[in-house]
């Protein structure tokens, strides 16, 4: 079965809409780490709201595609060679040294390495090396006859408790500032892999959309309420990521996208667009720092308004991006890059 049959439309649309989510994470998140006034995390609030939790989605949507056990893989040495290297490794090369590079001629000195953005790829390889063992295991527990441990309700199981040993790794980390070790970032993520897997495998029987919606809705306007009135330096004992509003809103959305069969032409054209999500995602972090030295200069009393400035800034880096992105595409030997 050929990749192109496989795909679903309602997940290229989710894995589109989680780009645009990344660019407003790093448009108004800032709001929530500086400081700010009440005014402005209000007006801020919502759009962040709106944008958390991109990452668990693009975990859980690679999680939906290669666990599938209607996805053949091919050979291990194959897969690695084509799905980690080509795929991953090699843009992340490329890509962290001329960010890197970048940022040094800026700065104008030469500055201690950082990932950036670019982490995320450091994150995916981890979880793609595991990926046949994780396959093996999931058809196992799949088909297992033990009651307790096997079939759903052993993904589930299985799910549940990575879940819980990413909670705890994380606050771990946190309370006592230890730097988590970049080669094991992928451990932490394993939850929204495995559940992008499980709900991709157990679609008849996800909830309806109005409790899908109802939880979606709800969990954003609690975080939103959290985010105002709850102090950073205590909200941030748990990363984002792993917040339990946080996940809630992050399943209820895949299983509300999973369950969506657009029909209009105008989402089946965007829906296409899937294949520059990475472009986006890997441009996107330099085309920000150009847009908002933009505002700084010429749109300095917008930027006060973040009601307005953050959608404004995120619509203008995504298409910039995109278009960015289309044009490094149409050089053979840079498509592998983006």
């Amino acid at each position: 079965m050929s990749e192109q049959t496989l795909r679903h439309q309602g997940l290229d649309l989710l894995r589109l809409l989680s780009v645009v989510m990344v660019i407003g994470i790093h448009t108004a998140g800032g709001f929530f780490i500086e400081d700010s006034t009440l005014s402005e995390r209000c007006q801020a609030a919502p759009w962040y709201v709106l944008s958390v939790g991109a990452v668990p989605l693009f975990v859980m949507l690679s999680g939906a595609f290669m666990l599938s056990p209607e996805r053949p893989i091919g050979s291990w040495t194959n897969f690695y060679k084509h799905r980690v290297g080509r795929k991953i490794l090699l843009p992340l090369l490329v890509w962290s040294v001329g960010y890197y590079l970048w940022h040094c001629v800026k700065e104008q000195a030469w500055l201690s390495f950082q990932w950036y953005h670019l982490w995320y790829l450091v994150m995916l390889a981890g979880l793609y090396v595991v990926t046949p063992m994780l396959r093996w295991l999931c058809e196992r527990i799949e088909h297992s006859c033990n009651p307790t441990y096997g079939g759903h309700r052993g993904l589930l199981l299985l799910t549940l408790g990575s879940y819980l040993v990413a909670l705890a790794v994380d606050i771990y980390y946190r309370s006592y500032g230890v730097q988590q070790i970049c080669l094991l970032w992928w451990v932490q993520y394993l939850p929204y892999y495995l559940a992008g897997s499980l709900m991709a495998r157990t679609a008849s029987r996800l909830p309806s959309r109005g409790w899908l919606l109802t939880l979606f809705i709800g969990s954003m306007l609690l975080h939103s309420a959290l985010l105002i009135w709850v102090p950073y330096q205590l909200l941030g004992r748990v990363g984002v990521n792993f917040l339990p509003l946080v996940v809630i809103k992050v399943v209820s959305l895949f299983a509300l996208c999973y369950r969506w069969r657009p029909m209009a032409r105008p989402l089946l054209s965007v829906a296409t667009l899937y294949p520059y999500v990475m472009g986006v995602y890997l441009v996107h972090l330099a085309v920000l720092q150009v847009v908002f030295k933009l505002f700084e200069l010429f749109l300095p009393t917008l930027s006060a308004y973040p009601v307005v400035s953050v959608p404004l800034r995120v619509l203008l880096i995504a298409l910039i991006s995109l278009g960015v992105t289309a044009l490094i595409r149409k050089v053979p030997r840079l498509r592998e890059l983006v």
